[in-house]
């Protein structure tokens, strides 16, 4: 199975594995596991890194799901290379990661966050407009407040932390 997904997180899992979390419009939030095969070649060559958008190839064996290959569709290099750019692309995942569940399909919130990653990924953006836009987008699709558009992006926060449960901490950027 191919799935063109949107890497969130990456951990070590053991000595040549690690787990990522992904994203994707078919699965929408979901974790494989990718192995190197040889502890001297990478398979993956820095493919499966956080934000990169990425075909994973991807085989089910024993309840658990197996990054076979991945071929790189964005890097985002933009992001990776400024400080500000990356804390930003982070707390949007951090806000997506916790108002999704795990194997349920969001191909509006896929779209959402792939159109703002690539936002930010552009030159001489305006960070905290396209914050501001995500955080009312999100309250939008998941119907918490009838006319978003009028709030400030703390009171987005607030209603986003009421409904995930969880503190979201918002983007602090360097000037």
């Amino acid at each position: 199975m191919t799935e063109k997904a949107i890497i969130l997180k990456k951990k070590p899992l053991f000595e040549s594995a690690f787990q990522i979390m992904a994203f994707s419009q078919k699965s929408g939030r979901f974790y494989a596991i990718a192995r190197n095969q040889s502890s001297k070649k990478n398979p993956f060559h820095g493919n499966l890194e956080v934000p990169n958008y990425t075909t994973l190839s991807i085989r089910h064996k024993h309840s658990a799901s197996y990054v076979n290959q991945s071929d790189p569709i964005l890097f985002f290099s933009n992001i990776r290379n400024d400080f500000n750019k990356i804390t930003l692309a982070s707390y949007l995942i951090n806000i997506l990661i916790h108002v999704t569940s795990l194997n349920q399909p969001e191909p509006w919130l896929f779209e959402c966050l792939l159109n703002s990653l690539n936002q930010i990924n552009q030159l001489d953006q305006q960070l905290d407009v396209i914050q501001l836009k995500f955080e009312q987008a999100i309250l939008n699709h998941e119907g918490l407040h009838p006319n978003s558009s009028t709030l400030t992006s703390p009171q987005c926060i607030k209603l986003i932390e009421s409904y995930a449960n969880k503190a979201i901490i918002p983007p602090n950027y360097l000037i």
